[in-house]
């Protein structure tokens, strides 16, 4: 479903020619639904990767293709309704219903009048419920917890009724209890719905658990495959570890490196 074609990822820096690269070089093939979380250090452009595969940031070399198709030919109209994504903030929305903010996933697919029709509030009340966040319907966004909002965010995504969807850091202001939650909501619903669900974290632990796939990317290669198939190649080691700590393939954890 998402391919990348050795690619080059980074930042448009002024004039024609001047960029930073984030990272270069790298391909992967995700084919098939599932949660996939997305792994790296601190600053090799998980994010950037997102937004690229989003089409919210241009491609600096190479292909991104969705569904066989390179997200450069692709109109937003039609991008809108293959993939979308949830930033890894929740949006300054201020004091707006609910209810009001999940309808905004329709808008790939409504009239220019915006007017929804009884299967748009169908899908609008599935994804909700989907989402455990049917009680939370007539409630005013800035009034939630963040645990809250993120799986209000989650269903305005799956509202938008995308066969990908992308995930910047969605635990990253959770407590520890909300992180297991929503990594488990995402879980359940790339299982229940047949979505490509692609998340970048740091939750190494959850992400071993729940993650169907792992895409390890660090600044000029990238790899994925099953947790266990990477740890066994020594993959998890070669693209998480440090100069202080290592991955522990039997712990399945970092251990401080012996001097």
């Amino acid at each position: 479903m998402i391919r990348a074609e050795q690619i080059s990822i980074g930042y448009k820096t002024g004039g024609k020619s001047a960029r930073r690269t984030v990272c270069s070089g790298i391909s992967f093939h995700i084919n098939k639904a599932g949660l996939v979380c997305l792994l790296g250090r601190n600053g090799v452009g998980k994010s950037t990767l997102l937004r690229t595969i989003a089409g919210a940031q241009p491609l600096l070399s190479g292909e991104v293709l969705i569904n066989g198709t390179s997200v450069r030919h692709l109109s937003p109209s039609v991008l809108a309704k293959s993939v979308s994504i949830v930033t890894a903030s929740p949006p300054e929305i201020g004091h707006t219903r609910v209810a009001a903010i999940v309808e905004t996933g329709r808008f790939p697919y409504i009239n220019w009048m915006g007017n929804l029709d009884d299967s748009d509030r169908e899908i609008i009340s599935d994804a909700l419920a989907s989402c455990k966040a049917d009680h939370l319907a007539d409630r005013f966004f800035d009034q939630l917890s963040d645990g809250e909002k993120q799986k209000v965010m989650i269903a305005r995504a799956l509202a938008q009724n995308t066969p990908i969807i992308l995930l910047d850091e969605p635990t990253a202001h959770l407590d520890a209890v909300n992180r297991f939650i929503i990594m488990d909501l995402l879980h359940s619903l790339a299982e229940n719905h047949k979505k490509t669900i692609l998340i970048s974290t740091h939750d190494l632990d959850i992400a071993l658990r729940k993650a169907d796939l792992l895409l390890l990317i660090d600044e000029s290669s990238a790899v994925c495959d099953s947790s266990e198939k990477l740890i066994a190649k020594g993959q998890l080691a070669k693209y998480l570890d440090s100069g202080d700590y290592h991955f522990d393939a039997d712990e399945r954890n970092f251990r401080k490196s012996k001097l």
